[in-house]
């Protein structure tokens, strides 16, 4: 059950990244492109330093969203099966199915209707962190666990719909 969908989540996520790799070269930063063509060669270079710290952070804040993500996952999953027993592992395939149908659902639409990421990104960790906090407190029922999943499946939605597009958009000119 779990283990199925967590390999299906693992094959996907690296066929995204080959993927991504194979068609990104090709498209050009519209910001990184400005930024560069208004500055003379010494403002460029520190530019680009600036860009290289910015993208580095912003990798860095992403991967540890997914670490801490995937803990709570990990985490929630052996929470369920210590308090339903073997029926716990249904309940989190439950949840999990309701989070990737969700994310199914929603996640073009949000990436096309959030603009912001000023405002996307911090209600998206908010979401996660509320939904997290709900399902982990309130474990002994099955609805609150299932709405802590709601409510952090859309901050899944508010986050990744931007977090991705921040990071394009600062990674420098000639790497992509």
């Amino acid at each position: 059950g779990v283990s199925v969908l967590i390999m299906l989540d693992a094959v996907t996520s690296g066929l995204a990244f080959i993927v991504g790799s194979r068609v990104l070269p090709g498209v050009p930063s519209r910001g990184a492109a400005r930024e560069v063509a208004s500055e003379g060669p010494q403002e460029s270079a520190a530019v680009s330093a600036k860009r290289r710290r910015l993208l580095w952070s912003t990798t860095a804040f992403m991967a540890g969203f997914s670490f801490l993500y995937e803990m709570y996952l990990t985490g929630a999953a052996g929470l369920f099966r210590i308090h339903f027993g073997a029926g716990g592992l249904r309940v989190f395939s439950i949840a999990m199915i309701v989070n990737t149908v969700l994310c199914s659902i929603f996640a073009v639409g949000a990436a096309r209707a959030f603009r912001n990421p000023n405002i996307a990104l911090p209600w998206g960790l908010v979401l996660n962190a509320a939904g997290a906090a709900i399902s982990l407190q309130f474990h002994s029922s099955t609805a609150a666990i299932l709405g802590g999943m709601f409510v952090l499946t859309l901050g899944e939605i508010f986050y990744g719909s931007m977090g991705q597009f921040v990071l394009i958009q600062i990674v420098p000119e000639g790497e992509k």
